[in-house]
């Protein structure tokens, strides 16, 4: 190998994730290139990684000595964070056009200028759920919760919440209340939306 890989001491918490576990085990065999490492997985999981792209696995890495992962790549696995940019979304993975429906909505409404926080993307979320198939909201591992929602958009858009303005500490006291109002408002433009175009 000529100290061309290091493998990285692996948390047995971190083992016990299979998205992990293949990246983790395939990474020192292709000689930690982001691209061979894309291919191996792509090759033998298709299902799993066909959104992965070598420029996340390079961001995965860490830029300062032996190739190895980042820490803060480490920390999130440990803490059980999304893989950013791996485009794994839990239940909804079964349901590509309601994930496309979300974040081709988010996109816009980023687009638009209008600050795209954790309570919208929340609401745009359970609102496209509800009309295109609730059902899904009765599912027994489903949760819409901030975590999840937070969890998709680094999964599957590479978003993640900017510094300093985490729900933690701007929550206001009729959160719950604004919410819900969003939620309606969403579900009403939804709708409203799709009689438009019946019409047109």
């Amino acid at each position: 190998m000529g100290g061309q890989c290091c493998l990285y001491p692996t948390p047995p918490s971190i083992i016990q994730g299979p998205l992990w576990l293949h990246i983790n085990k395939v990474a020192p065999k292709c000689y930690w290139s982001p691209q061979l490492i894309v291919t191996t997985l792509k090759c033998n999981h298709p299902a799993l990684y066909q959104r992965l792209n070598h420029g996340t696995v390079h961001k995965w890495m860490s830029n300062e000595g032996p190739k190895r992962w980042s820490e803060k790549m480490l920390e999130n696995v440990v803490c059980q964070h999304s893989l950013a940019g791996s485009g794994q979304v839990g239940v909804l993975a079964r349901y590509p056009e309601i994930v496309e429906e979300i974040t081709t909505k988010l996109k816009e409404l980023r687009a638009s200028g209008v600050p795209v926080n954790t309570l919208i993307r929340q609401s745009i979320m359970l609102a496209v759920i509800k009309a295109k198939k609730p059902e899904i909201l009765k599912h027994a591992h489903f949760k819409c919760s901030e975590r999840y929602v937070q969890m998709f958009f680094e999964s599957q858009m590479n978003w993640s919440p900017r510094k300093g303005t985490r729900a933690a500490t701007h929550v206001l006291a009729n959160a719950q209340d604004v919410l819900e109002r969003m939620f309606f408002h969403f579900v009403w433009l939804y709708q409203w939306e799709k009689i438009l175009s019946k019409v047109s």
